[in-house]
């Protein structure tokens, strides 16, 4: 019995990677449903303060036993108050419902719901007051357009603007974009060619184009009808942007 636990404990440590060599972690038997064992573990940060409370189906495939996240999940700062840093639901190993992310000091950060371990929905952040500081549309995970950023008062801020323009030299098309964003600070930019999912989200299989002095260049030899021109931005707020544009070749 002594070394079937310690078999079960070695095992949920390497699934839930719940510690490091400098932490210390605990673990029991909290539950159990038909044949699935719900085990929780909680893991400590080298000061002590509790780090994760991690909990974890036990199911068997092809008679092998493995273990799957399962239920509520939660992570903790470590600070001297270990305050709540995250929250999150999971069935049957991936994030499923309502996901809350919290700042250092107790306040809600952001909050997104899940589908099958992908974002879904609008994903809200807000400021430490409690106000809503962005809002990013996400599908299957996925970045689209149509963010919205306030102000700490409740404005709404502007938006930047995705210019794209082109020129020819011979029958080489170059076709140039640039972020406008009316001198606010972004902290990141990328761009990317390719049509997009519904028109408006974000894909791994866009094309990533070189970016030069902050303009992006697309050269084409044999240009198509039209071209789909997108920009990845992250504001001063970190918060992200998703662009897009179509231009008549």
């Amino acid at each position: 019995m002594k070394k079937y636990c310690t078999t079960l404990v070695l095992v949920l440590l390497v699934i839930l990677s719940a510690c490091n060599n400098s932490s210390k972690s605990a673990q029991s038997k909290v539950g159990e449903a038909g044949n699935d064992s719900i085990l929780v573990q909680k893991s400590y940060h080298s000061s002590g303060g509790l780090w994760k409370v991690s909990r974890a189906k036990k199911i068997e495939i092809n008679g092998k036993t493995k273990y799957m996240l399962e239920g509520e999940n939660l992570e903790y700062y470590k600070t001297p108050q270990g305050a709540l840093s995250s929250k999150a639901i999971y069935k049957d190993g991936k994030r499923e419902g309502l996901f809350q992310k919290y700042y250092a000091e107790g306040e809600l950060y952001y909050e997104v719901n899940y589908s099958n371990g992908k974002m879904e929905g609008v994903k809200k952040s807000y400021y430490k007051d409690g106000k809503v500081m962005a809002e990013t549309p996400y599908s299957r995970g996925l970045i689209g357009t149509g963010t919205v950023e306030y102000s700490s008062k409740g404005i709404v801020l502007e938006a930047p603007e995705l210019k794209v323009w082109k020129e020819y030299n011979g029958s080489v098309l170059t076709v140039y974009a640039k972020v406008l964003n009316k001198g606010k600070k972004t902290s990141r930019v990328e761009f990317f060619n390719g049509f997009l999912i519904e028109g408006k989200f974000y894909h791994s299989n866009l094309q990533k184009v070189p970016v030069k002095d902050g303009v992006a260049q697309l050269t084409l030899h044999n240009a198509p009808d039209h071209v789909v021109i997108s920009a990845k931005v992250k504001s001063a707020r970190n918060n992200y942007y998703f662009l897009t544009k179509s231009l008549k070749l």
